[in-house]
């Protein structure tokens, strides 16, 4: 697995990446931790550049998350799936006020919660940026991505949105099974078709 998920604050990344790893060896990496220096600047961009690039070199399955879209865009080449969580800034706004302290954030509680109503401003704002977190680049970069992705319109529940179907001799088509990595889809198909069936084998996303 080598899967991105771009989105808004609040809109799930962190939740869909602990799903899709489980207890699997997948290496994570939440682009907020190679985007920012120790204090309210970001790390130029060459430097956040060099970290991701050795990140994604030192891991052979990853899970990457963030808002950046100049990240994620360099890692785009590299990975095999795209997911692309857009639930709405009114469900984004409602994950960011339930959020529990995150120690590798904010130092205290107390910091967390004095930069909660500037948090809140900035993600309502989603949807008239123009930056590089804002809903129209992160929209442009899903549409230009040519490989298999997949856009979540409400809370990701479902982290097994690549469904493997056939297609019988009627033109139904049947489902077979459900993954959460594409790889692993894709795999399956290939088995299926060599086994020399007559019945077509295809993969959806259906999130």
């Amino acid at each position: 697995m080598k899967a991105i998920l771009l989105g808004n604050a609040g809109a799930g990344k962190s939740t869909l990446a602990r799903q899709l790893i489980g207890e699997r060896p997948i290496a994570r990496l939440s682009l907020d931790e190679i985007a920012w220096d120790e204090g309210p600047e970001r790390k130029p961009l060459s430097e956040s550049l060099a970290l991701l690039h050795e990140f994604i070199g030192q891991h052979e399955h990853w899970v990457i998350e963030g808002c950046y879209s100049d990240l994620v865009e360099a890692a785009l080449p590299h990975c095999s799936e795209l997911r692309f969580l857009n639930p709405g800034t009114d469900t984004c706004i409602a994950h960011c006020r339930s959020r529990p302290w995150e120690p590798e954030k904010f130092a205290s509680p107390e910091q967390q919660q004095a930069m909660l109503e500037y948090l809140i401003d900035w993600v309502g704002n989603y949807a008239s940026r123009d930056d590089e977190y804002g809903l129209q680049r992160h929209r442009q970069l899903f549409e230009r991505f040519t490989g298999p992705k997949v856009e979540y319109l409400s809370p990701a529940s479902n982290p097994a949105p690549w469904q493997l179907y056939r297609i019988d001799d009627n033109g139904n088509a049947i489902t077979m099974q459900r993954f959460s990595d594409y790889s692993e889809a894709e795999c399956t198909r290939q088995d299926f078709e060599q086994r020399g069936h007559k019945q077509t084998y295809l993969i959806k996303a259906s999130p």
